[in-house]
């Protein structure tokens, strides 16, 4: 359902949309940006997170962040990523 709310809000304000797209995408003009292919984005951006996440996960296993600067969102995505991990791991063997 959030997303639904996030695309109504952004129709009936493009404006903060195009303000958005300027601070992501620095130098681009908005007419450049308006042939954007949201979903290759929106899948880009969701990889970013994803390494991101797991590269504060690794900092925490070795030790060099301490895992209380994880939220438990955050902690639960990772769980959430370790089982699917293991349950391609099980099907593919080591």
């Amino acid at each position: 359902m959030r997303g639904i709310a996030e695309a109504v809000y952004l129709r009936e304000n493009r404006e903060y949309l195009d303000f958005w797209l300027m601070q992501k995408f620095p130098g681009r003009t908005l007419e450049e940006l308006d042939g954007i292919d949201w979903l290759r984005l929106q899948r880009a951006l969701e990889v970013g997170r994803i390494v991101e996440l797991e590269a504060k996960n690794t900092l925490v296993t070795e030790g060099k962040l301490p895992a209380e600067s994880l939220t438990s969102r955050e902690w639960a995505q990772i769980k959430r990523h370790n089982a699917i991990f293991d349950e391609w791991e099980a099907a593919h063997g080591e």
